[in-house]
């Protein structure tokens, strides 16, 4: 579901796993280096389909990319060519590092959280309204209504900043590939 199209003339390269075929017989699935499209177009034998937008903004062009009878070149492979004696273990070698680059794309939306939340507080506090007694003023912040999602992004802010630091703890070292 990357970004796989040529999207605004940006070529796209992945990195595809996809089950090496050697005279016919399976190799396992392996790590390849893939030109998806130039600036203008896909690659022959690389389709993508642009995914329906989501509501709100649309920072990437998700999409939907299939193959048909690719080749590739022998230097696209990213490992040995031979054939793993245990697939499974293999393989999980290999996408180890996807959970903590998921995770690292994630993590870095919790300042924006924190950020926003701050921006919120001093503005209500700043901002201010004509009170009952139609003389002083009174900040918004004094309403529960003001108070309420403040807090609440305050709260999710700390907590999702104590859950990053363990989680990055408990990411894999990467001297450690089996790990």
């Amino acid at each position: 579901m990357p970004p796989t199209t040529p999207y605004c003339g940006i070529p796209r390269v992945a990195i595809v796993f996809a089950r090496l075929m050697v005279q016919g017989k399976s190799q396992g699935v392996k790590p390849f280096i893939v030109f998806l499209s130039d600036a203008d177009a896909m690659r022959p034998g690389v389709s993508s389909r642009i995914l329906p937008t989501r509501p709100g903004t649309k920072p990437l062009d998700h999409a939907i990319t299939t193959f048909n009878r690719v080749q590739l070149p022998s230097n696209a492979l990213l490992v040995s060519p031979t054939k793993p004696e245990n697939e499974r273990a293999e393989f999980l070698c290999h996408i180890r590092r996807v959970a903590v680059g998921t995770l690292s794309l994630s993590i870095m939306g919790i300042s924006a959280i924190r950020v926003g939340t701050r921006i919120a507080a001093l503005y209500s506090e700043r901002r201010t309204i004509t009170a009952p007694d139609g003389h002083s003023a009174m900040p918004i912040i004094s309403f529960s209504t003001q108070q309420r999602p403040i807090v609440e992004g305050w709260v999710q802010g700390k907590v999702l900043t104590a859950f990053a630091h363990w989680a990055v703890g408990m990411c894999p070292d990467p001297a450690r590939p089996t790990q």
